[in-house]
């Protein structure tokens, strides 16, 4: 992936911050979606920029409450969501990976 292709995009959609911060969730966000679909480097070439810079604006949104999706005081349970289903709904579906 080449992150300075969607500096661009990321910036005129609302991205705030030095062109490293934004490097840093553009990674985090491609990284995020690569895991998740089990793909390689090179089966995400140019693929889910969309996605990619959907996910950076939402990371960057969140900040120290990223991910953040249910929160209770009481017995102190917090529930985290890596991606948000919107942008899940846009992605296919996992590759399985088969190890033995």
């Amino acid at each position: 992936m080449n992150i300075d292709e969607l500096m661009p995009l990321i910036k005129e959609l609302g991205g705030k911050g030095t062109d490293t911060v934004l490097k840093f969730y553009l990674q985090k966000a491609y990284n995020s979606i690569k895991n998740h679909l089990n793909y390689t480097d090179e089966e995400m070439e140019g693929k889910f920029n969309v996605e990619i810079v959907s996910l950076a604006l939402f990371y960057q949104s969140k900040g120290k409450s990223e991910g953040v999706i249910q929160m209770s005081q009481g017995s102190r349970s917090v529930t985290y969501e890596k991606i948000p289903q919107s942008i899940l709904k846009s992605l296919p579906l996992p590759r399985v990976q088969v190890i033995g």
